[in-house]
């Protein structure tokens, strides 16, 4: 006999899926950092390292092929900060070498100069010692997060606030957007996408209003994730 409460195959199918593709791309995501920064790295540096060269043994150029080498010389520079922009957002570096809460604050800067939205931050004193599937699972959890509620023209500010309890660690975001329909989940497949980040490692994600009327998004993560590979069984009434 076929059990109600049996969990359809489609859906264990999806949810197989999308945890897949999830740590696929983050594997791509470093694999291209690494790839970008040992190999175009190396590339640019040999050029720079020519221009400099080329301007302290040949004096003799005219002053147009100095300006020239100037020129290069500084669209180098750049191509290096473009460089490490473009290496950031791939995989944070911040988060490998120092941890989640410089992390995250570098992503709210990044977002704050792009978007315009004001921030208040709560952190704890000491970095949370994650694991590193957690660490990276909640970074990206908040990264997308981050660009779902900014979207929202309304949002004027932002607030974000991380905390350790017992074997868990809590992100809490509460925007001033007054979009009542910013959260529904058939507006934002963003935020499907979201909880399920969360899911697989055995967190969970909800979506609340504050009393001020303002939204509220929380997502609890386990310090050492429970990796999940098998969705629980759903109710299908």
């Amino acid at each position: 006999m076929t059990s109600k409460h049996r969990p359809r195959p489609a859906n264990r199918d999806t949810n197989r899926l999308a945890t897949y593709l999830h740590g696929k791309a983050e594997e791509q995501k470093t694999a291209l950092a690494r790839d970008i920064h040992d190999n175009l790295g190396g590339l640019i540096v040999a050029a720079l390292m020519d221009v400099a060269w080329a301007e302290q043994n040949l004096p003799e150029l005219a002053t147009a092929s100095q300006g020239k080498l100037a020129r290069v010389r500084r669209s180098l520079h750049d191509a290096i900060d473009l460089k490490r922009k473009i290496i950031e957002e791939l995989r944070p570096t911040l988060l490998d070498n120092v941890g989640i809460l410089s992390a995250l604050n570098w992503l709210l800067k990044k977002t704050r100069d792009e978007s315009g939205v004001d921030f208040t931050v709560k952190f704890p004193e000491g970095e949370p010692a994650l694991d590193a599937a957690a660490a990276i699972g909640l970074f990206r959890f908040v990264e997308e997060l981050l660009v779902v509620v900014t979207r929202d023209n309304s949002v004027k500010s932002i607030d974000l606030q991380l905390q350790v309890e017992n074997s868990a660690v809590s992100v809490m975001l509460t925007h001033d957007g007054h979009s009542a329909q910013g959260w529904s989940e058939s507006r934002w497949p963003e935020i499907l996408s979201l909880k399920h980040r969360v899911r697989t490692l055995g967190g969970t994600v909800t979506v609340t209003k504050a009393p001020t009327g303002h939204s509220v998004i929380s997502a609890v993560v386990p310090i050492v994730p429970a990796l999940e590979t098998d969705p629980p069984p759903e109710d299908l009434n």
